[in-house]
């Protein structure tokens, strides 16, 4: 079974793109679940170089997500370059202010409470699932899972909702690379 793309500028077809059926789906949630342990146990630094290493990947591949995106979504280039640079900042912010803003913190009392201490502490979840619109493909595809990625050590399916074609393909080919490749097993490779 498969969806058919089409494009909202002119509403002729772009592509067929599969469609999984649930046990697809189970294969690409245990798969994340394997690469959740390891990815996991990362320090901040460890999981920022990933991140670095992939914004010189959309750099490179820009112009690529640029046409892409311009085409499946109708948006002028202008607009699907925002949307790129909006991404790499996502990134890099995570990059920078995920271990500060995820450290354990120490919450007191007050009156009778003094006596209790607590404190707040971010424990990763597991695999998160992530449905993308077709309008901002790549910033809502990066927005929530790079925080969960970068910050909690979280892992990530995502899809590209019913809608996108040769956005998804991106996804996979930009993605697969170094450890790095380990987080697109939700991504079906």
């Amino acid at each position: 079974m498969s969806i058919k793309v089409i494009s909202p500028i002119d509403r002729k077809p772009i592509k067929e793109v599969p469609s999984h059926i649930n046990k697809d789906v189970i294969k690409i949630i245990e798969n994340a679940r394997k690469a959740f342990t390891d990815w996991s146990l990362l320090s901040f630094k460890d999981r920022a170089e990933y991140f670095c290493k992939l914004r010189g990947l959309f750099l490179k591949h820009s112009d690529e997500m640029i046409e892409t995106i311009s085409r499946e979504t109708g948006k002028t280039n202008m607009d699907a370059l925002v949307e790129v640079f909006g991404s790499l900042d996502t990134m890099k912010f995570y990059e920078k202010k995920a271990e500060k803003y995820l450290r354990e913190r120490k919450k007191g009392g007050h009156g009778m409470t003094r006596l209790y201490s607590s404190c707040y502490r971010f424990i990763p979840h597991g695999v998160v699932g992530v449905i993308s619109p077709w309008n901002y493909p790549l910033m809502l595809s990066i927005s929530e899972p790079v925080p969960a990625l970068m910050a909690s050590g979280n892992h990530n399916c995502a899809s590209g909702g019913d809608v996108q074609g040769d956005w998804t393909d991106f996804q996979l080919d930009v993605m697969e690379y170094d450890k790095t490749s380990e987080l697109c097993d939700a991504y079906g490779s």
